[in-house]
């Protein structure tokens, strides 16, 4: 917070711990014109997005397979480095 820019954003994205708390001094933090977000799940209205995914997806736009990849439980460690490596967005792990 300190290091953001008079009127600067700044915007968490996720979520923390539940109990997590965050400290703000309130007078330095307002008349610099800060702002403060948090942005879950892409800042979208998911009962909207969703469905507009799944008609991209029909329609040929949104290649999901192109982006997951199924992997064994006990293969775990090749999942993350799957990832790691840029061969898979999202990797999804199967439990038999």
């Amino acid at each position: 917070v300190l290091g953001t820019r008079y009127m600067g954003k700044i915007i968490q994205v996720g979520t923390g711990m539940p109990e997590a708390h965050l400290s703000l001094h309130m007078q330095s933090f307002m008349v610099s014109g800060k702002q403060y977000f948090g942005a879950v799940q892409g800042h979208v209205n998911t009962a909207e997005y969703v469905p507009q995914m799944v008609q991209w997806w029909r329609e040929g736009k949104f290649p999901v397979e192109k982006l997951v990849k199924v992997f064994d439980s006990a293969d775990f460690a090749s999942a993350v480095e799957a990832m790691k490596r840029g061969d898979v967005v999202k990797p999804i792990i199967a439990w038999s």
